[in-house]
């Protein structure tokens, strides 16, 4: 009944109760529901900000506290696929992970891309998910310090001055 319920909220709930049904969708098991993932993505990277916003908040939140290990991610090209303790699960888990970095860079272009808009909230907003991200985890670090640096010239003195305060 909660599965279905989860469904119904997906498909036609309100925008606030789609990002969270998809958010706890993605929780429950990540290898798994990596269909929903890239639903929450591409709603980030949409032009209309409220949604984009919500998403990218969740996905911060997902990141830091579900999904990315307290090490970077690896490709898959760089495990030991040759091990003699690999098994299928293991490998699953490395795809997984080769995945997941991909996942990571496309959060990270649309939080470029919210930095570059027009309204001062909405860059505020994606400082602020930038940030989360710099300071939690270590994945993409370079493209996120960058990103956050670059905007203390940002034309609004407020939004460089919130730069400031994040840094």
């Amino acid at each position: 009944a909660d599965r279905k319920w989860m469904e119904e909220v997906m498909e036609s709930g309100t925008l606030s109760d789609r990002v969270a049904a998809l958010s706890l969708s993605v929780a429950e098991s990540p290898p798994h529901r990596l269909d929903r993932l890239e639903q929450l993505i591409g709603m980030a990277t949409k032009k209309e900000q409220r949604s984009s916003l919500l998403a990218l908040e969740a996905l911060r939140d997902l990141l830091l506290h579900n999904l990315l290990p307290d090490r970077r991610l690896k490709a898959f090209s760089a495990q030991p696929l040759g091990a003699a303790s690999m098994d299928l699960r293991a490998a699953c888990l490395m795809w997984y992970e080769s995945k997941l970095a991909g996942y990571v860079s496309r959060v990270v272009d649309a939080i470029e891309v919210g930095l570059t808009s027009s309204v001062e909230h909405c860059r505020k907003k994606c400082l602020e998910v930038a940030a989360g991200l710099l300071s939690g985890k270590p994945e993409q670090e370079v493209r996120l310090l960058s990103l956050l640096v670059n905007k203390l010239g940002d034309t609004s003195g407020s939004v460089g001055t919130r730069c400031i305060e994040l840094l």
